[in-house]
């Protein structure tokens, strides 16, 4: 199965992340679906789509001046193009719903 659950610590200024499991992201592309200010907020989010049979990625970011936010992802690809073809496959989830690319460093 290409998700799986998984918390990622992502230092912007370092671009460095800190996790046990930074060989396994590193480089790897996935969805994001959505940012949160709270822990909770993202869960909820997150919860939705592990109904649907997901697994989502939940991303702890620092933004600097801006604090620390929770972003929502699916998906561990290789490339952009195996993340693209994602979406297309499941179009139906992605309708009406805001969506970006994002590389792990």
């Amino acid at each position: 199965m290409l998700f799986r659950s998984n918390t990622v610590n992502l230092e912007l200024k370092e671009k460095s992340i800190t996790t046990s499991n930074e060989k396994d992201i590193s480089g790897k592309w996935t969805v994001q679906l959505g940012s949160h200010q709270s822990r909770e907020d993202a869960d909820a989010f997150a919860d939705g789509f592990k109904v649907r049979g997901y697994e989502p990625i939940i991303n702890q970011v620092y933004l600097g001046d801006r604090g620390v936010w929770f972003r929502v992802s699916l998906g561990l690809f290789n490339s952009i193009v195996e993340a693209k073809n994602f979406v297309v496959e499941h179009q139906s989830l992605f309708d009406g719903q805001d969506y970006v690319f994002v590389q792990f460093d």
